[in-house]
């Protein structure tokens, strides 16, 4: 199946064309520096317009701006959320960072774009302030719909999915984090009541929201349509695990950021000790183009046997090992 869209035969969206740049925020952290990269891999090489990525850095607590510009996560959000999962309640800063004007796009780092972002950008609100996929039509991979996915569906009001939004900021000037943190800590909605929009945070923060093609947020799973593919189950994430069925189509985007020069191999380095890759992923550029198929097939087998690989090198040659091990085996028969 052909992955890449062609930009000039896929349909626009049928908003209004926005004016400036456009504004895309990425929740990410230290330990996802690898799957950011080719996320913005992705999106700078599909996009046609002139595109800002600001990161949402977990890890110093800060949105780091394309301008250079670095503003401070709200005091009462470090104190409340630590660690990587900060970006999570950040993302609901965006318009109070962006002084409540004009769009926004967010998007979590785990994800890669086959089509031009600027026609989400581009997509009609009508009087909405937010478009986001619903749950209801979310398109997912079996395991993450029986166990994520089913339970969601069972809630008596509609939720969506904030993984990827569409954010007309001039409409959220109520939208305060602080503000939200305390509604939270006295009971006014729980923490997954404000991650899916569901109607306690949405009572309290009034909003309209628009429901977005579902094909702007495919959850593990790709078809002819996709046009933004989020590696959302953390049992499966192609970057550490080998049974992803999309794992080939990440690889090929990472293979190529880092021939586009948006990785190197010290954070190649980097990222296997701080186990934010596995040692496989680590070494595909590494391997003969012409054996990188096989030898990588041979070892996410082996990976899924749940044979340990301590270092690149000792993962290469335990593939090379076996491979003759298995050759030799055929031979005798």
């Amino acid at each position: 199946m052909a992955i890449r869209r062609s930009l000039d035969s896929a349909t626009p969206e049928k908003g209004k064309d926005s004016n400036g740049p456009i504004q895309l925020f990425i929740g990410s952290s230290e330990v996802n520096l690898i799957e950011e990269q080719v996320f913005r891999y992705s999106l700078e090489t599909h996009t046609s317009q002139n595109l800002q990525i600001n990161t949402i850095d977990a890890t110093t607590g800060c949105v780091k701006f394309a301008s250079g510009l670095e503003k401070e996560f709200p005091s009462a959000m470090k104190r409340r959320v630590k660690g990587a999962t900060n970006f999570s309640l950040a993302r609901y800063a965006i318009p109070e960072w962006c002084d409540f004007t004009g769009r926004a796009i967010y998007c979590d780092s785990d994800q890669i774009v086959f089509d031009d972002i600027f026609k989400l950008w581009n997509f009609e609100l009508g009087n909405c302030a937010i478009a986001a996929v619903p749950v209801q039509e979310a398109f997912s991979s079996p395991h993450y719909e029986k166990h994520i996915l089913n339970d969601l569906r069972r809630a008596p009001t509609p939720l969506y999915l904030t993984s990827v939004m569409l954010l007309d900021c001039s409409k959220l000037s109520h939208w305060r984090v602080e503000s939200f943190i305390v509604n939270m800590d006295q009971g006014a909605f729980r923490y997954r009541e404000m991650m899916f929009l569901e109607k306690p945070f949405c009572d309290r923060y009034p909003v309209d929201i628009a429901g977005l093609p579902s094909y702007w947020n495919h959850l593990d799973r790709i078809n002819s349509e996709t046009r933004l593919l989020h590696f959302t189950d953390l049992t499966s994430q192609p970057w550490l695990f080998p049974h992803n069925s999309t794992a080939h189509v990440w690889e090929q985007y990472f293979l190529a950021a880092i021939s586009a020069g948006y990785l190197n191999s010290q954070q190649l380095s980097d990222g296997v000790a701080k186990r934010a890759i596995s040692n496989r992923i680590a070494a595909l550029p590494y391997m003969h183009p012409q054996l990188r198929f096989f030898l990588n097939w041979l070892w996410r087998n082996l990976e899924y046997l749940g044979l340990p690989a301590l270092s690149i090198k000792r993962g290469l040659k335990t593939a090379k090992s076996q491979a003759k091990l298995a050759f030799r085996k055929i031979r005798r028969r």
